[in-house]
């Protein structure tokens, strides 16, 4: 099965007021930096695997 092709430009609504994380106010660039930070793990990655025995 293939995928169709992803696009590589999004259409927004007005021009963006920025990327800063912190003062982002408009819903399109809020939308962006979504797409572009990804969220914060909810597992500890510093965590030692099971002992199988």
């Amino acid at each position: 099965m293939t995928l169709p092709p992803l696009p590589t430009a999004l259409p927004l609504a007005c021009a963006e007021t920025g990327f800063d994380p912190a003062q982002v106010t408009d819903k399109d660039s809020k939308d962006v930096i979504a797409d572009i930070f990804d969220a914060p793990p909810d597992h500890d990655l510093g965590a030692r695997p099971k002992a199988h025995r």
